[in-house]
């Protein structure tokens, strides 16, 4: 053997025939190809610019900051944290009552599947920007499902201002009596319409029915003033 049968062939060292490419740019025509066949996307659909990615991130905010302000916009409205003991309350439709069961974690667990929702929502509208959006929203409401990150959710809400009611908005109207079936207004008699801003926490127990008579109390109310009268006759001669 020559030394020449060692030597490597002309054309494949020559700059003119330099073998196949080892290496493709992500904008390269047989990438973009590639991922328009595996996404079933439209491979001259223009690409994201990295500000358009920006924007998209800062609407998603995949932090824990940004699903405790998820969580408030979900569940603030029958979900408030009383700051001042520590404590959760839910509106059940009537009155608030105290959180028993920690449902503030399984809330916080909705916002994650309200996430995963929204992922597939955008994944139909089959635009460059959307399945970017979905991407990141469906990433990050995974990762969010951790313990972790739900309790980090759920204390980082406790914070915010519109999650916090105080102990002095409770029950602060002393002319709404609260009932099973909802608030008597003592002014007028009449049961009104439950209202979350009432903060009505307290209940006599019982439904009010304005048609209901009270034949004990009306026997006593005559017998008392009966005596009353029997006194006053007496004691003035």
């Amino acid at each position: 053997m020559t030394p020449d049968d060692n030597a490597v062939p002309q054309e494949a060292t020559d700059s003119n025939n330099p073998g196949p490419p080892t290496h493709f740019d992500d904008d390269h025509p047989i990438v973009r190809e590639a991922v328009a066949i595996v996404t079933g996307s439209d491979p001259d659909e223009e690409a994201l610019t990295s500000a358009e990615k920006d924007e998209i991130d800062a609407v998603i905010d995949a932090t824990d900051v940004g699903n405790a302000n998820r969580f408030d916009a979900i569940h603030s409205a029958d979900h408030r944290y009383l700051t001042d003991q520590g404590r959760w309350l839910d509106f059940n439709g009537i009155r608030w009552e105290p959180d028993t069961v920690d449902r503030s974690l399984m809330l916080a667990i909705a916002v994650t599947e309200r996430m995963l929702a929204d992922a597939a929502e955008l994944y139909e509208e089959d635009t460059k920007a959307a399945r970017y959006e979905a991407d990141q929203l469906n990433t990050h409401g995974y990762k969010s499902r951790s313990r972790g990150r739900l309790r980090a959710m759920v204390e980082i809400a406790q914070a915010l201002p519109t999650m916090q009611v105080q102990s002095d908005q409770l029950d602060a109207d002393p002319y709404r009596l609260g009932c099973e079936n909802g608030p008597v207004d003592l002014k007028t008699g009449n049961l009104v319409t439950p209202e979350r801003d009432y903060f009505i926490t307290k209940s006599t127990g019982i439904t009010f029915d304005p048609s209901a008579t009270c034949p004990a109390w009306e026997r006593f109310v005559l017998w008392a003033m009966e005596a009353t009268r029997r006194w006053s006759t007496s004691f003035n001669g």
